[in-house]
């Protein structure tokens, strides 16, 4: 997750770049053994802007219609959609709710290794049951 209070053109690039970091710290990592089986995938990330400036927020959400050309090449390019939540979109009542989903994304970022995650994550979804 990203925040932001103005409007930042050079934005998904620096989410590319923060994914690509986490992707290849996941791979270094992980032993050797466990990469080359054909049952081994990298995390699933989110990237996540959260942009609370007073104007209206003009970046493209998709990586791809960043590149000059892009048009080109259709599905041949890299490309990712990040979620914006935008603060000023929101009323009072679902600022609230979305404030407890942040805390709970800060919860389970703090778990540094999977088991932590799996526990943090069930521990989630016994209270959102509630």
């Amino acid at each position: 997750m990203e925040l932001q209070s103005g409007v930042d053109f050079p934005n998904p690039y620096r989410l590319l770049l923060y994914m690509t970091e986490i992707l290849r710290d996941s791979f270094k990592n992980t032993p050797l053994q466990e990469v080359k089986r054909k049952s081994f995938r990298l995390p699933v990330i989110v990237p996540v802007v959260l942009y609370n400036g007073p104007g209206k927020w003009t970046v493209p959400l998709s990586f791809k219609e960043t590149l000059q050309g892009y048009e080109l090449f259709a599905d041949q390019l890299l490309d990712f959609q990040y979620i914006l939540i935008n603060v000023f979109s929101y009323s009072e009542e679902q600022l609230f709710k979305l404030s407890i989903l942040v805390g709970a994304v800060f919860f389970v970022d703090q778990a540094r290794n999977l088991q932590k995650i799996i526990k943090r994550l069930k521990k989630l979804a016994e209270i959102l049951k509630k």
